[in-house]
């Protein structure tokens, strides 16, 4: 099923954590925290925005696949520098972090194929929690062109990495002015669409920058009609579950 929310409709949650404040925007599935405790099915994205300067999130892991694209501030995560667009992938129960924030903060997406109502497993004393051996990270960097799009008259597809045999993958969709955008066939665990720059129609629905849609597997290709300035776009696609591989 398809889901698109406009990053107008995202809910604004402000807390505070150990080692900073949060002001997070929650998308898909916004009220995750209060289902049941357990990993379910329907995908779940949200903006975590950690805006105190060299502020911490310690290592930790969680039970689903994941990935995680920095849009503000910059920063750390173990030894990798981010900012954006920096792009973390990790599978289920594979350790990742400390994220240490820079200056400025710094603000990412999580995007999950899969709901995840568990616990945040920080670590070490979450270690006998790891289901056998840690599995994937992949990171990769793009960047915003904007001025360039501007001027575009066709569509381009760039393919960060080489899909792997389950699905997993990535593209950066880049269309000029009112372009109609075709996304490649959502297969593996399905697709989170993250408008990065500009801004785009859905069907009849206005998608604006930072705004996410989800697919499954076996819904139609996305499509989509940039705007008036161009449409940069992140497609990430998740890799099936393990049971179905």
């Amino acid at each position: 099923m398809v889901q698109a929310v406009a990053s107008t409709e995202a809910i604004e949650k402000r807390y505070e954590g150990p080692n900073g404040t949060f002001v997070n925007r929650y998308y898909i599935n916004a009220d995750y925290r209060n289902g049941p405790k357990e990993v379910r099915e329907g995908a779940c994205a949200f903006l975590v925005a950690l805006v105190t300067p060299s502020g911490k999130i310690q290592p930790h892991f969680h039970a689903v696949d994941q990935f995680q694209v920095v849009v503000a501030g910059g920063g750390h995560m173990g030894n990798h520098g981010l900012h954006p667009i920096s792009v973390h992938y990790t599978d289920a129960y594979t350790p990742y972090g400390p994220i240490l924030a820079g200056p400025k903060g710094i603000s990412f997406f999580t995007l999950r194929a899969r709901t995840d109502g568990t616990s945040i497993y920080n670590m070490p004393e979450s270690r006998h929690e790891i289901k056998g051996r840690s599995g994937r990270e992949v990171i990769f960097e793009t960047e915003v062109k904007a001025p360039e799009t501007l001027y575009r008259n066709d569509v381009a597809v760039e393919q960060p990495f080489a899909p792997h045999n389950d699905g997993l993958a990535a593209w950066v969709i880049r269309a000029g002015p009112k372009m109609q955008v075709s996304a490649p066939s959502p297969k593996g665990g399905g697709q989170i669409a993250l408008i990065v720059s500009g801004d785009a129609q859905h069907g009849e629905k206005q998608m604006p920058l930072w705004s996410c849609i989800s697919l499954t597997p076996g819904d139609p290709p996305l499509h989509l009609t940039a705007g008036a300035s161009g449409m940069e776009a992140l497609i990430l696609q998740f890799p099936a579950p393990r049971e179905a591989i």
